[in-house]
């Protein structure tokens, strides 16, 4: 029997639709994108002992930071790789991130300029 390749499940959570979407859209073909708008969902998801093998989470977001949702995944499931990103860059934000969500990588989201 020949070895199905199955792919990696990613998890992404920010709270703004239009970057899931596009998000999804640009790694559905390698990855397997669950996206949740809330932290909490994401969360809970893990709680139910689903897996993923990688959690991409938005800073900003308005119930829950993405360290706070990082630091949970860490206790939940300490296997799944942890990444952070956001448009605001914040030194602050980068040490919470290393140091209590325990994260693999932080990057910046690309913005575009306002336009007038």
């Amino acid at each position: 029997m020949e070895n199905e390749w199955v792919r990696p499940t990613l998890l992404v959570v920010d709270d703004e639709r239009d970057v899931l979407s596009s998000v999804h859209d640009l790694l559905r073909i390698d990855y397997r994108v669950i996206t949740y708008e809330r932290g909490q969902d994401a969360l809970e998801y893990l709680r139910t002992g689903q897996a993923a093998d990688a959690i991409l989470c938005d800073q900003r977001m308005p119930e829950m930071t993405g360290v706070d949702v990082l630091r949970q995944v860490k206790a939940i499931r300490p296997e799944t790789t942890r990444l952070l990103f956001t448009a605001y860059s914040d030194i602050r934000t980068v040490i919470d991130a290393i140091n209590q969500g325990h994260v693999f990588r932080y990057l910046g989201k690309a913005v575009r300029p306002p336009t007038n």
